[in-house]
């Protein structure tokens, strides 16, 4: 009985620390919003674990950080250690179209900012409080996006790189965040993989110099099966 109830603390405390942030309006505002809320979640449940700490002494980090050797620098390396919370985006690509538009505008002094949009969208304010929040607290954060097949297979690069609509869909800040990027599709017929009887791949790191690392799964009933 002690087991079971060990057993069902552990799904609960797992399950606690996932949370699915999805814009609720035409901008990154609802987003903005969404994280900081959960950042004074994790630091109230963090201060609850360990009243020694007091989480306004934590620096607040660089918006962003130059990288070494391919790497983000390790920084806060004193924070206290606490569970991982995972963040799932749904989705990074929801906010596209108003994006584009908001970005475009002119700003006050006739043109666009140096980082290539007006900053209206809040898109870059969103993603420097990713930043912050993963510095600051043990958190995976996963986004999701979608690409339309297209003729000349652009979508597939878009994908592999993990950005959206080209040009417009990409930003800096956010590609110094990833770490990993995965494009999940059909199996081409014909393939191994398609031989074999699985219905998906999963790509990892398609722009990779090792090259990609290709995992096919299925869904099933019983769940997802893979080799």
């Amino acid at each position: 009985m002690e087991e079971q109830r060990q057993i069902e603390f552990a799904i609960a405390s797992c399950l606690g620390r996932i949370h699915l942030v999805q814009p609720r309006d035409f901008t990154y505002l609802s987003l903005v919003a969404t994280i900081e809320v959960l950042r004074q979640s994790l630091d109230k449940e963090r201060a609850l674990q360990n009243p020694m700490v007091d989480t306004k002494k934590h620096p607040s980090p660089q918006c962003s950080h130059p990288k070494k050797n391919g790497k983000p620098p390790v920084t806060n390396v004193n924070k206290p250690q606490e569970p991982p919370t995972l963040i799932l985006i749904d989705s990074l690509t929801t906010l596209d179209a108003s994006t584009w538009y908001q970005e475009s505008l002119p700003t006050t002094s006739g043109s666009n900012r140096s980082s290539g949009g007006s900053g209206l969208s809040d898109r870059n304010e969103f993603y420097r409080q990713l930043i912050r929040l993963r510095e600051e607290h043990e958190i995976t954060i996963l986004g999701a996006s979608r690409s339309v097949p297209s003729v000349n297979n652009r979508a597939n690069d878009q994908a592999s790189r993990g950005i959206s609509g080209g040009k417009r869909g990409s930003n800096s800040l956010w590609d110094k965040m990833v770490s990993h990027r995965v494009s999940l599709h059909h199996v081409a017929e014909g393939t191994s993989e398609d031989r074999a009887g699985y219905d998906f791949v999963a790509t990892l790191n398609a722009n990779d110099k090792e090259g990609a690392r290709v995992f096919p799964y299925s869904v099933t009933a019983g769940g997802i099966t893979s080799c």
